[in-house]
């Protein structure tokens, strides 16, 4: 693999960013890591990034300024978006204008993007975290690996606090408001849109979190595993957070106040307010797993992907910056790879390849549980 030569990650002092940013500086060999982002104050304060700053350069820069950020990617290996999803419009179009490969953690990229993406010759990568990400690519582990698969479940379980970055309060509103129109679960290549709270699922996640209730979200695997690998009849996507954020938003949803693009900002706003940019004290856990129904060497076979991280970290963003450091790295070593336009992480990424960066690191554990039905 050739060395990147230039990685601009943007919103890298954020609460995901700052994970993928120490990732990139202590376990890769990019010659110039570009870390941009508004304020700086929380990169500042993450210790473990201290030793290795002579790696990367600060630029302050809002999300606003197009033309700044233009600038900043030309000439890049990899334009890897880590602000929120709400900002999507405007970076792709930059990676466009730049003709410089792009990747973000989540987007919902139109028919029009789709083309003019292709149209620019770069590559375009959503979904560089644990869920969508290496949720996607030990699907296709167990594609390549199965006879055949009737059906990949994602479930996972986040107990965080509601509001550590504005980012990940525009997710969480995004993921639990009944108004959001991405989710689903897809039957026989279909997919059937669904509303907040359906779905309803228990699954046994490791302890300290245990049984816990989960409901279909809006991840993008549901639609994506469909559409690529047709031979699977059934894909879903379920989440749940801690169980007193679920309730509030039963309450919100159930009044009306994430109905409409203006209520939801409001409710966003006052969320933010009282509980932003800060932890709530409690105990944080992450935890995942990817459900595969199939036949394997010649026997009906359920296979589980448990998907984990130290339980020291008490950092539920960490898991997602390193799973997407990985996802960026090897998009800025290989390139588009002869392949042009937005593609979904279970096609770009070879799994072993991905695997094995990963277990590189010796956090992110991936272990493969296999029983016959």
């Amino acid at each position: 693999m050739k060395k990147p030569n230039k990685i601009v990650i943007l919103g890298a002092a954020g609460a995901v960013g700052t994970h993928l940013l120490f990732d990139l500086v202590h376990d890769s060999d990019c010659e110039e890591i570009i870390a941009a982002d508004i304020n700086f104050k929380h990169l500042e304060e993450f210790e473990e990034l201290q030793p290795y700053s002579h790696r990367f350069k600060k630029v302050v820069i809002n999300a606003n300024d197009t033309e700044k950020i233009f600038e900043l990617v030309k000439g890049a290996d990899l334009f890897m978006n880590c602000t929120s999803f709400i900002n999507f419009d405007k970076m792709i179009d930059i990676a466009i204008k730049a003709k410089v490969n792009y990747a973000d953690l989540i987007s919902h990229p139109t028919p029009e993007q789709e083309e003019a993406v292709k149209a620019a010759g770069i590559v375009a990568v959503s979904g560089l975290g644990i869920a969508p990400g290496l949720t996607n690519v030990v699907v296709r582990d167990a594609v390549d690996e199965f006879d055949s698969v009737e059906s990949a479940e994602v479930a996972f379980a986040s107990f965080r606090s509601i509001a550590p970055s504005r980012g990940l309060l525009d997710t969480i509103v995004w993921e639990l408001a009944d108004s959001t129109k991405e989710r689903c679960y897809c039957l026989d290549g279909v997919p059937h849109y669904a509303h907040a709270g359906d779905g309803a699922k228990l699954y046994e996640f490791p302890a300290p979190i245990g049984w816990q209730m989960t409901q279909y979200v809006p991840h993008t695997e549901a639609i994506t595993l469909a559409k690529n690998f047709p031979k699977i009849r059934w894909c879903a996507a379920r989440g749940t957070w801690r169980p007193e954020i679920m309730d509030a938003f039963v309450m919100f949803n159930r009044f009306g106040l994430l109905d409409t693009p203006e209520s939801i900002e409001a409710v966003k706003e006052a969320l933010w307010r009282r509980f932003g940019g800060k932890k709530d004290g409690n105990w944080e856990e992450s935890t995942m797993q990817v459900h595969i129904q199939g036949q394997h060497e010649g026997v009906a076979r359920h296979r589980v992907y448990h998907l984990t991280h130290p339980q020291e970290w008490q950092d539920v963003c960490r898991i997602t910056g390193v799973c997407a450091a990985v996802g960026a790295y090897l998009i800025a070593t290989n390139g588009a790879n002869g392949i042009t336009g937005f593609v979904d992480p279970e096609i770009y990424f070879d799994p072993k390849e991905f695997l094995a960066e990963l277990a590189k690191r010796g956090t992110v554990n991936v272990r493969v549980e296999e029983e016959d039905v």
